[in-house]
């Protein structure tokens, strides 16, 4: 028997003897998916050493045993999608396999993947990481063979474009259904040299002035991304190459954007373009807009300085103010505590007069009245 395929059952366990039955070497391909495994002993498919294609997807796996696939040498194929409980090794690789080639793990509802993750499968080249949790790429360890990597419908938010040295040979990356709002210049030039064109649709993207001088920067050099806005509201629904067909005029930047602009120096990008440009043939209208908008973002920071300084001014007026008011408080807590004092000992004094008959301090106070000598004295 060459194929199995024993999927939508109420199998629980694969244990070493459970697979005895089928031959030592005649298993081509398994189809255990849609089951509730939740243990595979790592012994389970040592006799099969002509196993070609294994799913497992669709069970409850928690976790695989490292050494599960170890002999099988002609393992290609696994599938351990839709386990939604299927937790990675902190450390150390999922699998130790020297043949498998295509990993799926998509909805497994992994929040994050440790970079060693796949450093025992040295040959893999096709990965599915989809219908995850993920919030960023990690720089994964072990791959330098992967050709194509799905990472769609998850929460990245930027993308590094130091991941790209992990991938030396990726041709195909999708990126669609995430939260990517832009891109830089060295991710862009990347992803266009990409044999297949990447798919970014469903993301977010902000076409806005900021963007508009990193990619026009790009698409002078002959990277040319298919990216639909989603904001400003003139953009939506729109490719960036028919929202700013007659350039951008500053009029989508906000003020937080602005700070973006200062803090990433896309003055100096402009100028660096126009360099680039000299001796290719750009059409005077084209130069002209990257002008103005480098004119336009001189002005713009210009405008924020002056804003910042003045704001410094009312920090430290403030901050004077409030030390006024602290040193007002202490002197005041100053002479209140003085005055009580000073009550306290007037009456005090006034109670020592009052036991004494009004005589303190008279000597002959001190002096019986029938001891006419000492009143004398």
């Amino acid at each position: 028997m060459q194929e199995l395929d024993i999927s939508g059952n109420l199998l629980q366990t694969v244990d070493e003897t459970s697979l005895q039955d089928m031959g030592e070497s005649s298993l081509e391909k398994l189809n255990a998916s849609n089951n509730h495994i939740y243990y595979i002993h790592e012994q389970a498919f040592a006799r099969h050493s002509k196993l070609q294609t294994v799913d497992l997807s669709r069970n409850a796996l928690v976790v695989i045993e490292p050494n599960t696939f170890r002999h099988n040498r002609h393992l290609e194929t696994l599938s351990l999608a839709n386990n939604e409980q299927l937790k990675l090794p902190e450390e150390g690789s999922l699998l130790n396999t020297k043949y498998l080639r295509v990993l799926n793990l998509s909805a497994c509802n992994l929040p994050n993947i440790p970079p060693n993750t796949f450093q025992y499968i040295p040959v893999l080249e096709i990965l599915d990481i989809s219908h995850n949790q993920l919030k960023f790429l990690p720089l994964l360890q072990g791959v330098e063979r992967l050709k194509i990597l799905d990472v769609g419908y998850n929460y990245l938010t930027v993308l590094n474009s130091e991941v790209f040295s992990a991938f030396p040979k990726l041709n195909h990356l999708n990126l669609n259904y995430n939260k990517l709002s832009t891109l830089d210049t060295t991710v862009m030039s990347q992803l266009a040299n990409m044999s297949i064109p990447p798919d970014l649709k469903g993301n977010p993207w902000v076409c806005n002035c900021t963007f508009y001088t990193t990619y026009s920067r790009c698409s002078s050099h002959g990277v040319d991304l298919e990216i639909v806005c989603s904001s400003p509201p003139k953009c939506n629904d729109k490719l960036w190459a028919d929202c700013y067909k007659e350039g951008c005029d500053g009029n989508d930047i906000v003020v937080d954007q602005l700070e973006e602009m200062v803090t990433i120096d896309y003055i100096t990008v402009s100028s660096e373009w126009l360099e680039n440009h000299k001796n290719q043939n750009v059409s005077d209208t084209e130069e002209m807009k990257m002008v103005n908008y480098t004119r336009k973002s001189s002005e713009n920071h210009e405008h924020q300085n002056a804003s910042n300084s003045f704001g410094t001014q009312i920090q430290q007026q403030e901050t004077d103010i409030i030390i006024i008011v602290y040193v007002c408080i202490a002197f005041t807590i100053c002479i209140i505590i003085i005055i009580i004092l000073a009550i306290i000992w007037l009456l005090s004094k006034s109670r020592r007069l009052r036991d004494t008959g009004g005589t303190e301090g008279d000597p002959e106070s001190s002096c019986p009245l029938q001891d006419t000598e000492c009143r004398t004295k």
